[in-house]
């Protein structure tokens, strides 16, 4: 704490000295920085506060740096300050804004038909022109009515059908070009990848973006929240007015 702060709440900081004559209270004081998930009434440094909101999954705002005087510059990621940073797999799904980033099916007006997931993945046992059989299955009766299946590798890959109904073991679709046999692998799916639910899209969540012109770099990051200094991606914009 500084003279002046303790000045302000009333504490005589000339009146506080050690044992050995000097006073503790001036200057940038440094302290002991807690372990990792410490939870108690004890005081954070900067230190602690920095640590704890990256292992949160770096949900604060990150970019990239480049030179600006190299022919093939290379990226390098950076955080808020301009800190090389490594991120992992794992930060990058935990990060708000990479994590809200969705695929989905668009009608031609532009509303979401279903946003994806994907409800069960196997490799078929046996089909026939309009079947798919996985005998490992135990499916609700019509869990999967009107949901998409997908062959993505083996016999037939790349074929997509529309369920129409679903046994505890069989799925029921419109005839295959090509029958799954006991190679095919295949995943179920709420989004057609051929288009027959709508144009298939990403969702990206708006965000907002700050850039930095350095002496012979150039910094550009990104916020999911419009923090000081931070503008909202023109993305966002339409007709003058900001959208989410």
């Amino acid at each position: 704490m500084t003279t002046a702060k303790m000045s302000s709440i009333g504490i005589d900081a000339d009146a506080l000295v050690k044992t050995d004559g000097t006073r503790p209270f001036t200057g940038a004081q440094a302290g002991l920085t807690a372990a990792a998930g410490t939870n108690t009434t004890q005081l954070a440094t900067t230190a602690f506060v920095r640590n704890t909101v990256e292992d949160l999954g770096f949900d604060v705002p990150i970019g990239v740096e480049w030179t600006t005087n190299a022919t093939s510059p290379t990226l390098l990621q950076v955080d808020q300050y301009g800190v090389p940073v490594t991120l992992s797999a794992g930060d990058w799904a935990a990060h708000s804004i990479y994590k809200a980033i969705r695929r989905c099916t668009l009608a031609d007006n532009g509303t979401v038909n279903a946003y994806y997931a994907q409800y069960d993945t196997g490799t078929a046992d046996a089909s026939a022109s309009t079947t798919l059989e996985d005998a490992t299955k135990t499916w609700a009766i019509n869990r999967y009515q009107n949901q998409y299946v997908l062959i993505n590798s083996g016999t037939g890959a790349g074929q997509e059908r529309l369920i129409i109904s679903n046994t505890a073991t069989q799925l029921t679709v419109a005839a295959w070009t090509t029958n799954p046999t006991t190679d095919s692998v295949y995943s179920i799916n709420t989004i057609s990848y051929t288009g027959l639910n709508g144009q298939v899209m990403v969702e990206i969540p708006k965000f907002y973006y700050k850039t930095s012109a350095l002496t012979n770099k150039y910094r550009f990051i990104i916020s999911r929240y419009p923090l000081a200094g931070y503008t909202v991606h023109p993305a966002f914009i339409v007709d003058s007015v900001e959208k989410d």
